[in-house]
């Protein structure tokens, strides 16, 4: 699933933005095996990933824009749309475009 959430209140902090997406990742029963968190200079934003047993989940925030595009990759029985509440609930977006992939359609 790819995010981009716009209007919403950010978090520019990276340990911040790196606390919310693993809420995701717990709301989604995912299993955390790392996680890496990047601040850029001064208010230019964080990126984070968190590294999942079922994936991943990362973040870059844009704070000029009050803009953070996501992308969540699960498989197994992580529950996406639990994550997808949990980043709603987080980040309050005003407005959002939401993309969801099929991933490995073709893998036997």
């Amino acid at each position: 699933m790819l995010l981009d959430f716009h209007g919403c209140p950010l978090l520019i902090k990276a340990d911040l933005l790196l606390a919310r997406l693993s809420d995701a990742a717990r709301a989604a029963g995912a299993e955390i095996i790392g996680a890496h968190a990047h601040d850029f200079a001064a208010k230019d934003g964080a990126t984070v990933i968190v590294m999942l047993a079922e994936s991943h989940i990362s973040a870059h925030t844009w704070p000029e824009h009050n803009a953070v595009a996501i992308d969540v990759f699960l498989c197994g029985e992580a529950k996406i749309d639990r994550a997808l509440a949990s980043l709603h609930t987080s980040f309050r977006p005003k407005n959002e475009h939401l993309v969801r992939h099929l991933r490995g359609a073709g893998c036997n």
